[in-house]
């Protein structure tokens, strides 16, 4: 595939530059220096097992550890997934029912575009389904796997800002990169809201965003 200027917002990458190999993240617009990895609200499994493995699936039914920690409809004990609307929003999103709190975790990959010399962030959009409770939402950010001696995994993640009221609001929380493991491009993620005894929270999109290199 051929790049050509008019391509990149930024006029200061020429056609010469990019012969060069002079193109870097400065040099390219906002948009084309910031990656981003999708976190699909379906690839969230419960968490909420005390033990280290992940929930068999010969045990229990959706949305129980028993199911390998599939989401699904069974919001008694664990969050769930769930279409607003059967007949006129089929749009899916991810229920932790008042009262829930349980801890739901998804694995990914690093690109290896990724900057460690940057943050790296979590972005949810989200809301309640009323005006009591505001939870702040506890990510977790578990990085390893870096070549050479294994070193077990510290989280590095905290806290997003409480979710408040019910319209959608993009929330985030910023792995900095202090805290990056360079060249470790294993990462598990963790969510576990606060207390939330009166109102439902429901996200609608999970992702993450980084600096290309």
């Amino acid at each position: 595939m051929t790049i050509k200027t008019r391509n990149i917002a930024n006029a200061a990458v020429t056609t010469a530059k990019l012969a060069a190999n002079a193109v870097s993240a400065a040099t390219l617009s906002a948009t084309l220096a910031t990656g981003s990895i999708s976190l699909p609200l379906m690839e969230w499994r419960d968490a909420s097992v005390t033990a280290n493995q992940v929930g068999v699936i010969a045990v229990g039914g959706l949305g129980t550890a028993g199911s390998g920690g599939i989401l699904g409809s069974d919001g008694a004990t664990a969050a769930t997934l769930k279409r607003r609307n059967l007949a006129t929003d089929k749009s899916i999103e991810l229920f932790w029912t008042n009262g829930i709190v349980t801890e739901v975790h998804q694995h990914i990959m690093l690109p290896i575009d990724v900057d460690f010399t940057a943050s790296v962030v979590f972005k949810m959009r989200a809301r309640m389904a009323g005006v009591t409770d505001v939870p702040t939402v506890a990510v977790g950010f578990w990085q390893n796997g870096a070549v050479g001696a294994y070193v077990a995994s510290t989280n590095q993640g905290g806290n997003t800002a409480a979710v408040t009221g019910t319209s959608i609001a993009e929330y985030t929380f910023a792995v900095v990169s202090a805290n990056l493991v360079a060249g470790s491009r294993n990462v598990t993620l963790t969510l576990v809201p606060a207390a939330h005894a009166t109102d439902i929270l429901i996200v609608s999109s999970t992702w993450l965003e980084y600096t290309r290199k």
